[in-house]
């Protein structure tokens, strides 16, 4: 069976109304062996939005997937979702820095955004949220903050060697 674009489309939504029946077990198996048969961004992404179900088991299916696709931007951001999930917070944040940097997207900004907030880094969270909304209304992208990764972009915020930034304070 060859599956047209149309085909993926409806398999996703088929899937998250497995999830919403509570057969998640289905949903997840059913993504995952189209994306075995056929690579496809719109199921990948699907797949990362599944948001219930084993997401150890989600993360490590999907991590197979990285030795022929490790340059998806795409594959990142879904990697990034199910890491976060898995409430492995470094891994998460690798793979959204990655996927920004390879083609940076409103969701991966956002996915790293609330990563950085539940992680009390609220300037550079601010950044990412910032950043995300200005590709969300079509502006430009700036060369700085978020755009950087965030070793570059907290040096970058602490300005001369030795000086430390003020706490950031809850407001």
């Amino acid at each position: 069976m060859v599956l047209r674009e149309e085909d993926e489309a409806f398999l996703v939504d088929y899937a998250i109304a497995l999830c919403d029946c509570e057969a998640i077990d289905d949903a997840e198996a059913l993504l995952r062996e189209a994306i075995d048969r056929r690579w496809s961004v719109k199921l990948v992404v699907g797949y990362g939005m599944l948001g219930r179900g084993n997401a150890t088991a989600q993360l490590a299916a999907a991590e197979g997937w990285l030795a022929k696709h490790g340059d998806d931007p795409y594959l990142l951001l879904t990697l990034g979702r199910l890491a976060k999930r898995c409430q492995q917070n470094g891994k998460a944040r690798d793979y959204l820095e990655r996927s920004i940097r390879l083609m940076p997207t409103p969701d991966a900004y956002q996915e790293l955004g609330e990563l950085l907030q539940s992680l009390h880094e609220l300037t550079y969270a601010g950044q990412c949220f910032h950043a995300g909304l200005r590709l969300l209304v079509g502006k430009p992208q700036e060369k700085q903050g978020a755009m950087l990764p965030a070793s570059e972009s907290m040096q970058q915020l602490e300005g001369p060697a030795n000086q430390t930034p003020a706490p950031a304070t809850a407001g």
